[in-house]
C-alpha cells in the first residue's frame, strides 16, 4: 500500500507522528520529522496510498511554526479530520484524517510507556443519510477495556441516564394529543429542553421551508434573558451540515482560528457548536443548532452522539407537526366548503345548461377563468362548483375578496410577507396563493384592484412566481386563478382603469352570470332549494309556498339576485309562523304595489312602479348610498339620479 514511508514503533520521547489506524499499516507509526509529508498515489509521495479514490497528490501535512497544519491538494474524494472535510486544518492532539479508506491519528504530546499507553477504541458508526459516517475516537488509560470488535459503544453512565430522561421527554411531547400539538408551542418547548439537558447557551431548530427550500429558524432559546434575537448562529456550518447531511463538532473555536469553520464561528464569539441535520423518510426537514460561548461549556464527542440520538426524534415529531398541519388544514378546507358551498347550481333554464357546459369543459385545463356578472348572480358557487369539477378538488380553494382589502394589505394577503416588511410585521406570514399551492384561488370583485396590483399579479400570471413582501427569494407556486367581477372589464380597459395585457390573461375563458331577472323560470326551483335548506338547519318542519307567494317570487324584479333571493327565503322561514310560507312573509316591499298597478293603468303604471321598487330595494341594500346603490344596478350615478327625479322619487 505504501512506499518511502518510514515506520517505527512508537517512542516514549515526545515525537509528532501519525499512527496508522486501519489498512495494511495498522499499528505502525509514520515520524513527523521532516518539513513536510505528503500523501498520494504516485511514488513521490512519502506516503504512497495505491487505492484508486486516492488522488495523484492527495493531501500534505506542514510543519508550520511549533504546529502541523493539514491541507488538501484539491483532490477529487476530499480529506476529512474528525468526520469534516477540511481543505486546511491545524492538527492537534487526537485529530483524526480520514483517506478514502486510510485512517491516522495525530500524536504530539508525551507519553510514558510504562504509565500510560494510547489506543484506539471501537466506536460506533453513525451513519448520515447519504450513507456517510462520522466516527467518535477517544483516548483511553492504560487499564480501561476497549469495546469489542462489532460490540456496542460504552456510554457514561451519567450520559445514559441523561439520554434516557431526555427520550421519555420527547416521547411525552410526541403523545400529546392532536388538538394540543400546535407547532410553535410544541417546537419552543422542545427547544427549551435542549438547552437545559445540554447546558448550552442557545439552541434552534431551523425547518426548511417547503416552497423556497431556505432554512428558516421555527424555535430558539437562550438559557438567559438577553436580546430578544439573542446571538446569531453560524450560518456557515448550518449551511454545511444541511447540504451535506453531516454532523458537525466545532470545539475550542477561537484556539485555532486558521480552520474555516473556526474562523465563521469565532468571529460570532462563540467557542464550542454541536449541530446535526434533521432528516425523515429521506427527507431532510432542517437541522439542531447548539453552541456556547464559554470555555467551561465546551461541548464533547458524547455530546454529539446524544444529538444525534434526539435528533432522530426530534425529526419524527417535526414530520408529525407537518403531517398534522396538511391534514387540519385540509379539514378546515373541506369545512369551509360545506358550510358556504350552495347545494351546487340550481336551475334548468337554457341559459344556466349552457353555463354549466362550458364551466364543466374548462374545470378539466388548468386555464384561468373569468366570471363576469351582477352582484349576487352566484360567481363564487359557480367557481366552488369548478373547483370541485377539476382534478384539484382535493386540494385548497381559497377566497380573496379584492374589493375589502386596502392595496398594500391585499398585496400582503396574496404574497404574504417577511418579518420586518413593514410597521407590524412581527413574523413572516404566509400569502394566499402559497397557502392554495396545488388548488384554486379565487378573486372576487378583481376590477377594484390599482394599477400598481394590477402589474404584479400580471407578473405573476405571467411567471407563475412572486416575492413576498421584504423577500429577495421567488416563490413558485401552481394554483388555479379564477377571478370575478360585476364590473364590465371591457369597458374599464376602454376607460384606462384596468390593464388591457392583464384583462386578455385572466380571460382565457370568460363566462358571464345570467341575472335572476333573465332565468325566471329559475325562481321556484331556487327557492325551494333555498327553503329546504334553512328548515333542515334551524330545524324546523319541512314547509311549503302558497300559490302567491311563488306568483310574488317569480314577479319579482331581483335586483340583489340569487343572494336576494336567498336572504328573503331565510327571512320568510325565521319570521314565518305556519307550515305555509305566505306572501306576507316575504316582506316583498313591491309585490302589493304591482299588484295594484296591475289594474289601473296596464303596462305603463306597472313598469314604472316596478322602477321604483327595484331602486327603493338597491337603496335598501346600500344603506341609502345612491353611489353603491347605482353600481349595485349597473347604472352611472347621474343616470340613476334622473330616473329617480322621472319617476318621482327623491
Amino acid at each position: 500500500m505504501t512506499e518511502g514511508t518510514e515506520m517505527r514503533p512508537l517512542p516514549p520521547a515526545v515525537q509528532p507522528r501519525l499512527v496508522c489506524l486501519t489498512g495494511d499499516l495498522k499499528g505502525s507509526t509514520i515520524l513527523l520529522d521532516e518539513e513536510e509529508l505528503t500523501f498520494g498515489r504516485v511514488s513521490s509521495n512519502r506516503v504512497r496510498i495505491s487505492d484508486p479514490h486516492v488522488s495523484r497528490r492527495h493531501a500534505r501535512i506542514l510543519r508550520v511554526g511549533e504546529a502541523h497544519v493539514l491541507f488538501d491538494l484539491e483532490s477529487q474524494n476530499g480529506t476529512f479530520v474528525n468526520g469534516i472535510e477540511v481543505r486546511e486544518h491545524a492538527l492537534r492532539e487526537g485529530d483524526e484524517i480520514r483517506i478514502a479508506g486510510q485512517r491516522f491519528v495525530f500524536l504530539d504530546q508525551a507519553v510514558e510507556a510504562d504509565a500510560r499507553e494510547t489506543r484506539e477504541t471501537e466506536c460506533s458508526s453513525l451513519d448520515d443519510d447519504r450513507g456517510r459516517t462520522i466516527t467518535l475516537r477517544r483516548v483511553i488509560a492504560a487499564g480501561e477495556e476497549p469495546a469489542p470488535d462489532g460490540g456496542e459503544r460504552s456510554i457514561d453512565p451519567s450520559l445514559a441516564h441523561r439520554l434516557m430522561s431526555h427520550m421519555e421527554a420527547l416521547r411525552s411531547l410526541a403523545g400529546m394529543p392532536a388538538a394540543d400539538a400546535a407547532e410553535p408551542a410544541l417546537l419552543e418547548r422542545l427547544i427549551r429542553m435542549l438547552v437545559d439537558a445540554f447546558q448550552a447557551e442557545r439552541a434552534c431548530i431551523l425547518l426548511v421551508d417547503r416552497t423556497t427550500g431556505a432554512l428558516e429558524t421555527a424555535a430558539s432559546a437562550l438559557r438567559e434573558e438577553r436580546s430578544c434575537d439573542g446571538p446569531p448562529v453560524s450560518r456557515t456550518i448550518v449551511q454545511k451540515v444541511a447540504a451535506e447531511r453531516v454532523s458537525v463538532l466545532c470545539s475550542d473555536a477561537a484556539g485555532d482560528e486558521r480552520l474555516s469553520l473556526a474562523r465563521s464561528v469565532s468571529g460570532l464569539g462563540i467557542r464550542s457548536v454541536l449541530c446535526t441535520p434533521l432528516v425523515q423518510r429521506d427527507t431532510l426537514l432542517g437541522v439542531l443548532y447548539l453552541d456556547n460561548r464559554s470555555l467551561a461549556g465546551e461541548f464533547t464527542a458524547d455530546d454529539l452522539w446524544l444529538l444525534k440520538t434526539v435528533a432522530g426524534q426530534v425529526a419524527i415529531l417535526v414530520d408529525y407537526l407537518h403531517l398534522l398541519g396538511v391534514l387540519n388544514r385540509r379539514l378546515r378546507s373541506l369545512q369551509e366548503e360545506s358550510e358556504r358551498c350552495a347545494p351546487a347550481i340550481v336551475g334548468e333554464s337554457g341559459a344556466l345548461r349552457a353555463l354549466t357546459a362550458t364551466a364543466r369543459k374548462a374545470a378539466d385545463s388548468s386555464a384561468t377563468i373569468l366570471v363576469l356578472g351582477e352582484s349576487g348572480t352566484g360567481k363564487e358557487v359557480l367557481a366552488r362548483s369548478i373547483h370541485r369539477w377539476s382534478r384539484r378538488r382535493d386540494e385548497p380553494f381559497v377566497v380573496v375578496n379584492c374589493a375589502a382589502l386596502a392595496d398594500q394589505l391585499l398585496q400582503s394577503d396574496l404574497f404574504g410577507h417577511e418579518r420586518g416588511a413593514f410597521t407590524g410585521a412581527i413574523r413572516q406570514k404566509k400569502g394566499r396563493l402559497e397557502i392554495a399551492d396545488g388548488g384554486t384561488v379565487f378573486l372576487d370583485e378583481i376590477g377594484e384592484i390599482d394599477r400598481e396590483m394590477q402589474a404584479k399579479f400580471l407578473r405573476f400570471l405571467q411567471e407563475r412566481e412572486f416575492d413576498r413582501l421584504g423577500g429577495t427569494r421567488p416563490i413558485r407556486v401552481d394554483v388555479r386563478i379564477i377571478a370575478a367581477s360585476n364590473r364590465d372589464l371591457a369597458a374599464e380597459v376602454k376607460a384606462g382603469r384596468f390593464r388591457e395585457d392583464l384583462y386578455y390573461r385572466l380571460r382565457v375563458v370568460e363566462i358571464v352570470m345570467p341575472p335572476l331577472r333573465e332565468r325566471r323560470g329559475d325562481i321556484p326551483l331556487l327557492a325551494e332549494a333555498f327553503l329546504r335548506e334553512y328548515c333542515l338547519a334551524s330545524g324546523a318542519r319541512t314547509r311549503r309556498f302558497s300559490r302567491d307567494a311563488l306568483q310574488a317570487l317569480k314577479q319579482h324584479a331581483w335586483p340583489g339576485n340569487v343572494r336576494e333571493l336567498r336572504n328573503c327565503i331565510e327571512r320568510a322561514v325565521v319570521l314565518g309562523a305556519g307550515e305555509t310560507i305566505e306572501m306576507s312573509d316575504l316582506g316583498l316591499a313591491s309585490a302589493a304595489g304591482i299588484s295594484a298597478a296591475g289594474g289601473a293603468g296596464g303596462y305603463r303604471a306597472r313598469m314604472r312602479e316596478l322602477k321604483r321598487a327595484v331602486i327603493r330595494e338597491a337603496l335598501d341594500e346600500s344603506g341609502g348610498q345612491r353611489a353603491s346603490a347605482a353600481a349595485a344596478l349597473g347604472l352611472r350615478p347621474a343616470y340613476l339620479s334622473r330616473l329617480m327625479k322621472n319617476l318621482g322619487m327623491r
